[in-house]
């Protein structure tokens, strides 16, 4: 769901809801837009019903396809579907929507126009084990906002809630610095959560970036995936650390001409080196 600003757009979601005006919303599908406009009121049957056209898709070619981008011809099944039990057609001129952006995540105390504080937490890898979900849930007084960026934000907090909250919740596993590098790393399910995966690359990329947490590593994202599907890849410049099934990764993008192969003794200073932004 993107409130208009196109922030939510950068993320390249299956199905993405985005408001027109106060009254019609329309649809993108895997980051393109199809043209689509309706109610704001039909918006949850009209997502509905085009999730479901994916499964039934899904189901009709024997695919495995776990997103709308590896089903080729979904995003228009779906487009047809719509169609068929909403009414729905594309016009010829859309309205544009607002391009897409990838936000800087707010993290640390901020101030409030009331005069106290919001708290913006880093979730590392966007996995909360349960007690750390319920310190967040102490610490917000029963009231936590999650985001799409892998963060928490907890309200209404004074001077003393924060510096409590900040002491505890990095306790916890749960950095409240601006400057942590847990907010540059993704990773797919990988083992044991994948049957395709050929690593387990959360557990890998969590003991690498820990090891560098207060660091200045570079200033790309790293994104590690576990197959060749590379699942959950965020958009834009990224570098990749991709599983080869060997106990090394291969390592692209970034400042990097090719691929290279690393065991994951050599893997630190070939990530902080291929996120450095050169000339």
């Amino acid at each position: 769901m993107d409130d208009g600003s196109g922030s939510v757009l950068s993320i390249n979601a299956d199905l993405c809801l985005f408001p027109v005006s106060d009254t019609v919303a329309g649809l993108v599908i895997t980051g393109r837009d199809t043209g689509l406009r309706f109610p704001v009121e039909q918006a949850v049957p009209v997502l509905i019903a085009a999730a479901r056209t994916f499964l039934r898709e899904r189901h009709a070619r024997s695919s495995d396809a776990w997103r709308l981008s590896g089903l080729p011809g979904g995003a228009a099944a779906i487009v047809r579907r719509l169609g068929e039990e909403f009414g729905l057609t594309a016009p010829a001129s859309p309205a544009p929507l607002a391009p897409p952006s990838r936000p800087a995540a707010l993290i640390g105390p901020l101030r409030e126009h009331t005069g106290g504080y919001s708290l913006g937490v880093v979730v590392p890898l966007g996995t909360l084990a349960p007690a750390q979900a319920e310190l967040l849930d102490d610490l917000g007084g029963g009231t936590a906002t999650i985001t799409p960026w892998r963060t928490v934000v907890l309200e209404n907090l004074d001077d003393a809630a924060v510096a409590r909250a900040r002491r505890l919740l990095g306790q916890a596993g749960l950095p409240t610095d601006p400057a942590s590098e847990w907010l540059h790393v993704t990773a797919c399910a990988g083992r044991p959560g994948c049957g395709k995966a050929l690593s387990d690359v959360r557990a890998d990329a969590a003991r690498l970036t820990q090891a560098s947490e207060g660091a200045k590593s570079g200033v790309l994202p790293v994104h590690w995936a576990a197959c060749e599907r590379r699942c959950g890849r965020p958009a834009g410049s990224t570098v990749e650390v991709l599983a080869t099934g060997d106990g090394r990764y291969e390592l692209s993008g970034g400042n990097l001409t090719s691929p290279r192969a690393h065991d994951l003794t050599e893997l630190p200073a070939a990530i902080a080196q291929a996120r450095r932004i050169t000339d």
